[in-house]
């Protein structure tokens, strides 16, 4: 079993703290707030050996256009830090079919 860890948002640590701590608690993959996705934070994983497996967050929304938009800079993160999933959150009613 692996163990990977989902940061909370209002956690204010430094991204190379939270995941070499997460690597010393046994976790073997911590995910990123897109924000925080830099060379630093590639670098930090990298050192640590941890992976990211999820990048935070998209949020669908009625504003098709920003929704659209995020999602872009999304897949572009995801893609610099090599993140396997993108967390997805629905503000919008998800239609029935």
């Amino acid at each position: 079993m692996q163990l990977a860890l989902t940061p909370d948002g209002r956690w204010d640590f430094a991204t190379s703290d939270l995941v070499s701590a997460a690597s010393v608690a046994g976790f073997t993959a911590v995910g990123i707030n897109a924000e925080r996705v830099d060379a630093a934070a590639v670098d930090a994983y990298a050192a640590t050996g941890v992976r990211c497996h999820e990048l935070l967050a998209l949020v669908v929304s009625d504003d098709e256009s920003a929704t659209m938009a995020s999602a872009e800079l999304l897949a572009d993160r995801a893609e610099t830090i090599g993140a396997e999933w993108v967390l997805t959150v629905f503000t919008a009613k998800v239609p029935p079919q």
